[in-house]
């Protein structure tokens, strides 16, 4: 219809048609962008996210300015999430359909957009498909466009950072055979794992649809033989709803690829694909550290409990700066018969233990009703660590056991600011504090004579770029060390 529309408009001449479908595909991106803006705020999510479809180079160049048809695609599918959103679910397989014919990659957010609707609603997208393609069936339609597939995956590739490493692997240890099957196995892998994906997850909003999708949508493009720029509007509709870092630098990586064409013949710059992809990667692992940083966390939690268990006496234990709680959940596991509590001042406790939010000066703790306490790596995130230690020493009846970071230089100091700032603001998604008093083993000593400990034992347990020291604190009557 458009580019019917565009020749007539243009009388046959082709840069006069040329134009006319851009101008048709600009208007339906501007509708496009307010059917966006209306949903994100049905949804009540920020508006202001569709600038990230808006205003992303890739969109503006490539579907407005390159006159590609995923515009039609996005623009389809942008108003099917808009109609189901408002619960008209006929309408919105209708509009489903129209976005497949635009570009058939769109399917891979229909199992999470059926699942989410109802499957019978996929019935009626499929015959509006059947329907639109029907007058152009011919025999070898099915057979022509699975060869197309099949070509398009074994002998066709650009821009395919994952295909163009493995190839360059097989071919350095010796497996050439293995290349030329290697894009139709990496086409079924990527099936496989939306498969996946979608038993693992559930649909139970629309965001969760967009969500999914985008997931399937990368799987699909990193595994995929050929990446021209323009196939990622695929996942750039999702981002006013899902926003991701890693999307956004794909977009704008990918264009990166056009410098092939700066010499005649065409030729790559691998090194150039592997850093956008390298880059791509460790972002795509940081968006998923939910998946593995607990487990690290955890097995990090056990190498802790092995050291401070040998050294506490009782039954009644407080953990001070819990953090996920996962120290406590060990020692308890390990010994079933002791109480552990835990007290911090912000929300990220994971563990099965009770769990108290505290002001960071006054323990919520009787004196002397805690047989023993411990302090993992805490007290540096102190604003007031001396008064911590002083509460402490109110609460226990027997020891405290610290676990710290020290350094030997000024230097040192930098270093472990550095890296301590930066390791727990991922881990916490920026809410627990900065790195505030790192200290000397001499001066941990100092602090904790002061407050009326004395030291039973200090010891390195671990050197290297992070020095750690294990204190072990016994409470005494205002003595000295």
């Amino acid at each position: 219809m458009f580019f019917a529309a565009s020749v007539a408009l243009g009388r046959g001449d082709v840069i006069s048609s040329f134009y006319f479908l851009k101008f048709f595909f600009l208007v339906l991106d501007i509708l496009t962008c307010w059917i966006i803006v209306s949903t994100l705020r049905r949804l009540k999510l920020p508006y202001k996210n569709a600038l990230l479809y808006l205003w992303n180079p890739l969109i503006v160049i490539e579907l407005v300015g390159q006159a590609h048809t995923e515009v039609i695609m996005v623009g389809a599918f942008a108003f099917t999430v808009m109609l189901v959103s408002r619960r008209k679910y006929a309408a919105g397989a209708v509009s489903f359909a129209l976005a497949v014919l635009g570009k058939i990659t769109i399917l891979l957010y229909a199992p999470f957009l059926f699942r989410k609707i109802g499957w019978k609603w996929a019935l009626v997208s499929l015959a509006v498909v059947v329907g639109a393609v029907a007058p152009f069936y011919y025999p070898q339609l099915i057979q022509n466009y699975v060869g197309s597939l099949q070509l398009y995956f074994d002998y066709f590739a650009f821009n395919a950072g994952i295909y163009y490493a493995l190839t360059d692997v097989f071919r350095w240890i010796g497996l050439h055979a293995a290349v030329p099957v290697l894009g139709s196995v990496l086409g079924v892998l990527a099936g496989i794992l939306v498969v996946v994906l979608y038993i693992l997850t559930k649909d139970s909003s629309v965001r969760d649809i967009m969500k999914h999708g985008l997931y399937a949508g990368m799987i699909f493009l990193l595994l995929t033989t050929t990446l021209h720029p323009w196939y990622l509007a695929l996942i750039i509709i999702a981002l006013p709803f899902v926003p991701k870092v890693s999307v956004m630098w794909w977009g704008l990586f990918a264009g990166w690829s056009y410098l092939a064409y700066t010499v005649a013949p065409p030729l790559e710059h691998r090194w150039l694909v592997y850093l956008g992809y390298g880059v791509l990667l460790i972002l795509v692992a940081m968006e998923m550290r939910r998946f593995w940083l607990k487990p690290l966390i955890r097995r990090r939690a056990t190498w802790k409990a092995e050291r401070i268990l040998p050294h506490i006496r009782g039954k009644n234990i407080l953990d001070v700066g819990a953090a996920e709680g996962w120290v406590g959940e060990e020692l308890r596991r390990r010994r079933p018969d002791w109480k552990v509590f835990s007290v911090d001042v912000i929300r990220m406790q994971r563990a099965k233990i009770p769990a108290v939010l505290y002001d960071g000066r006054d323990l919520p703790f009787g004196d002397r009703s805690i047989d023993s306490a411990y302090a993992v790596f805490v007290l540096h995130h102190c604003r007031f660590p001396d008064h911590v230690v002083q509460e402490v020493h109110r609460v226990v009846r027997n020891r405290f056991i610290v676990m710290e970071s020290v350094y030997q230089t000024r230097m040192h100091k930098r270093l472990l600011e550095f890296l301590d700032g930066r390791v727990n603001a991922f881990r916490s998604n920026n809410k627990m504090a900065q790195p505030l008093h790192f200290d000397t083993i001499k001066g941990w000593k100092a602090q904790f004579v002061s407050h009326g400990f004395t030291i039973t034992s200090c010891s390195m347990i671990k050197s290297g770029i992070h020095h750690q020291a294990l204190f072990v604190l016994e409470r005494g009557e205002n003595q000295r060390h």
